[in-house]
């Protein structure tokens, strides 16, 4: 759980945290490697392709919010995968900046 753990406790304690995913579901818009930074949520509304680090199912993402509806979020990445409906609660951060 290395990087998790550590981009949990850094989201969690207000800071803004930086990391390098792997995995290409977020392919073309992020890709394997590139070093990713997270914010915490601030008080602007989620919307449709955010990108955002988030807990679904019995994991953590880094994903698209595909759809929402009364205060749910639909996660999936950009290849059309569908991880399922979450919580705004289950939301941890939002992705700011992606570099090589």
């Amino acid at each position: 759980m290395g990087w998790v753990h550590e981009v949990l406790e850094g989201l969690n304690a207000g800071r803004t945290v930086s990391f390098r995913p792997i995995g290409n579901s977020m392919e073309p818009r992020i890709f394997p490697g590139q070093l990713c930074t997270v914010a915490p949520l601030d008080d602007k509304d989620l919307k449709v392709e955010d990108i955002v680090f988030c807990w679904v199912g019995r994991g953590h993402v880094l994903h698209m919010i595909v759809d929402t509806q009364d205060n749910r979020f639909l996660i999936g990445s950009v290849k059309g995968k569908i991880n399922g409906w979450i919580d705004r609660e289950a939301i941890l951060g939002r992705l700011v900046a992606v570099q090589d």
